[in-house]
């Protein structure tokens, strides 16, 4: 989303620029004009491209420093044209404002350091938080003969369905007394619990 938005306002402000253009008459400012437009086209591109991927802060602080100077100079060019008269107002104004929009949705480079270090702090904590939630939180050891059983039998298995248990340890042990044990080893945290075609597997959970 905000590249889509800066991409428009680059383009919003490339289209006013060459709108101006071809009111100029004189050859020296037309080219002066156009070497300004290749100057914001390839400081925009190099800011999209460092805000991409895994290119560091300080790559992203210098793209970004480099297109705000680029637009500066061409604000300050415009303001010498509109001295001189060189096109009409209404051309210079527009221009004026579109590399205004641009240059402000830029932002300020002063907090830009900030917020992308905030966002990595996120994207950390986020993927901490989903490595640990595929883990079990705690792992007790303290079953009883029947859980120890059953847990064995899933260990050397790796991957059990619900019922191949049931089968295992029946008639020993009642369907009831099976699922209860089930339930205390994931408490526990020693088992996985998945459902897949309208069948329940059990497997051992991964150890930390």
């Amino acid at each position: 989303m905000h590249q889509q938005e800066s991409l428009s306002k680059f383009t919003s402000a490339i289209v006013q620029l060459s709108r101006l253009a071809a009111t100029l008459q004189e050859q020296f400012f037309l080219q002066k004009l156009k070497n300004l437009l290749q100057d914001i086209a390839f400081a925009q591109i190099s800011f999209l491209h460092c805000g991409q991927g895994d290119n560091n802060v300080a790559q992203y602080i210098e793209a970004q420093r480099h297109l705000q100077v680029t637009i500066n100079h061409a604000l300050e060019f415009l303001t010498y044209i509109e001295y001189f008269k060189h096109s009409p107002l209404l051309h210079i104004r527009s221009a004026q404002l579109a590399l205004l929009r641009l240059k402000f949705f830029i932002g300020d480079t002063k907090n830009t350091t900030e917020k992308i270090q905030e966002k990595n702090e996120q994207e950390v904590k986020t993927r901490q938080s989903l490595d640990t939630d595929n883990f079990p939180k705690k792992i007790s050891t303290q079953l009883n003969g029947n859980q120890e059983k059953i847990f064995d039998f899933i260990k050397e298995s790796h991957q059990v369905r619900a019922k191949e248990i049931l089968d295992e340890f029946s008639p020993k042990l009642s369907g009831r007394t099976v699922k209860r044990n089930l339930r205390q080893l994931l408490k526990s945290g020693l088992i996985l619990r998945r459902s897949e075609n309208h069948a329940v597997f059990y497997t051992p959970a991964p150890r930390i």
